[in-house]
């Protein structure tokens, strides 16, 4: 196979330009005629590599750009696809259209998958749904309803909203955590500094007075001189190491994913917004999914794969199975204990009034507000609390350094 770079002519006149990969250019000729596209002109951009190329790569495909492209090239794609399938154009064309005008390398090498296979008789769903790691898994089972209400324009419309969603509320989140590490890392560079620049020196000069140090600076002088040797370094090591190795074990194993993400959910001040944010992913996707017509084991198991933490996606299977076995779906998510009872009770009135998308798009609603409240709650919290440790840790610092100061001048006064 050999990649090529390829301009076509579409039936509305239009002429496009893309990439496929073909054995030759007679196979490219019929690619493109069998999805009504009559060929201007190609060049060869690359043959098949060997595998020592195809695995250079792959490898530096791995350590290249993040494999998942961010939330705002998917909705431009979404508000793409809607636009032009609601103007009524040809499929192929719609994604011959988008890869041209997409720029992130990944969601490129998506779009001329997607491509091929729909050329192949594949559906857009199914297609779509072989790339649910970089897309994410709301985007098939959205496209699959829409195909079968004959509606993919608005399909992608609601698609497009609940991106701009997931993309708002990580923003909010990434601001609220912006100020708190700014001033960790200005107090990791301070205290860098002191133990590199002015202990030492003090250290120095303590043994030149020849007179005793009390134990606060004796504790800061041993701290400063491991510090110099390569202790903070090691320090930060084997925290890296420890939190990565402890990463690992959390995907290799299940039950200490669940045990870990149960302890989470216990944490103070964290633990409650990590539960509400997880809970507001749930009621959108599953509001936006079943008011598209997508059936109810479907819209439970995707949420579940949005949740973000493996106790509460265990209590959604487990109220997955309770709705198989012919329990309503509010009574499912009680007996769980994992789902506060503003969720279930406001799901009964969903079920009871017949508009459980609507009663869910509303405990979504009300999730994200108050994931907003809380976090700017635990922002007014952490703000005061790093700058008070930060004063401690400093004023410690100076008691250390000036005290012995303040006893050798004594001293020579006398």
């Amino acid at each position: 196979m050999a990649l090529f770079a390829y301009r076509a002519l579409s039936a509305r006149g239009r002429v496009l330009k893309g990439r496929l990969e073909a054995r030759d250019g007679s196979d490219l000729y019929r690619m493109l005629h069998a999805a009504g596209l009559h060929l201007l002109g190609m060049r060869e951009v690359r043959s098949s590599p060997g595998p020592l190329r195809a695995g250079t790569r792959g490898l530096l495909a791995a350590l290249g750009p993040s494999r998942r492209p961010p939330a705002r090239d998917l909705m431009q794609l979404c508000v793409h696809l809607e636009r032009a399938l609601a103007a009524g154009v040809p499929l192929l064309e719609v994604l011959a259209d988008a890869r041209a005008v997409t720029t992130h390398p990944t969601l490129i090498r998506v779009l001329e998958a997607v491509g091929r296979d729909v050329r192949q008789g594949v559906t857009l769903s199914g297609a779509l749904g072989r790339h649910a790691a970089v897309l994410g898994p709301v985007v098939a089972p959205m496209v699959r309803a829409g195909e079968e209400s004959g509606d993919l324009a608005t399909a992608f419309r609601h698609l497009g909203r609940h991106l701009a969603w997931r993309d708002d509320t990580g923003r909010r989140l990434r601001q609220a955590l912006r100020y708190p590490l700014l001033v960790l890392l200005l107090l990791g560079g301070v205290l860098a500094f002191l133990m590199e620049a002015v202990v030492p020196d003090l250290a120095r000069f303590l043994a030149d007075l020849g007179e005793g140090m009390p134990p606060q600076t004796r504790a800061l002088i041993a701290f400063a001189h491991a510090w110099g040797e390569g202790g903070g370094l090691l320090g930060l090591l084997v925290l890296a190491g420890g939190l990565a190795g402890l990463g690992a074990a959390r995907r290799a194993s299940p039950g200490l994913a669940y045990r870990l993400d149960a302890l989470w959910l216990g944490v103070p001040l964290l633990g409650p917004i990590t539960r509400r944010l997880a809970l507001a992913r749930f009621a959108h996707v599953f509001s936006l999914l079943f008011q598209a017509g997508v059936p109810l084991a479907t819209c439970l198991e995707t949420a579940r794969a949005v949740l973000g933490n493996r106790c509460l996606a265990e209590a959604l299977d487990t109220a997955g199975r309770a709705v198989t076995a012919g329990v309503p779906l509010s009574e499912s998510l009680r007996l769980t204990g994992q789902f506060p009872p503003l969720v279930w009770r406001m799901v009964r009135v969903g079920e009871d009034g017949g508009d459980l998308a609507g009663a869910l798009a509303q405990v979504g609603a009300f999730h994200d507000r108050d994931v907003g409240e809380a976090t700017d709650r635990l922002l007014a919290l952490a703000g005061p609390a790093v700058l008070g440790c930060a004063g401690l840790l400093l004023g410690w610092i100076i008691w250390a350094v000036l005290m012995p100061i303040y006893d050798a001048l004594a001293v020579l006064g006398t």
